[in-house]
């Protein structure tokens, strides 16, 4: 099983998911990280993924 499968499936039981798991996963799943001002974090979707 791999990093991303073993994320999935966390996100799915889990009742709390840590920010850099979360960052990690979008990022596996082609995801692109874009500073804000502050604190904030926008992620930008891939154009073509096949979830």
């Amino acid at each position: 099983m791999s990093k991303q499968d073993k994320l999935i499936q966390k996100l799915h039981s889990a009742k709390t998911f840590k920010w850099s798991e979360i960052t990690t996963l979008l990022k596996m799943l082609g995801f692109t990280e874009l500073q804000g001002d502050g604190s904030r974090v926008k992620f930008n979707v891939p154009v073509q993924r096949n979830f």
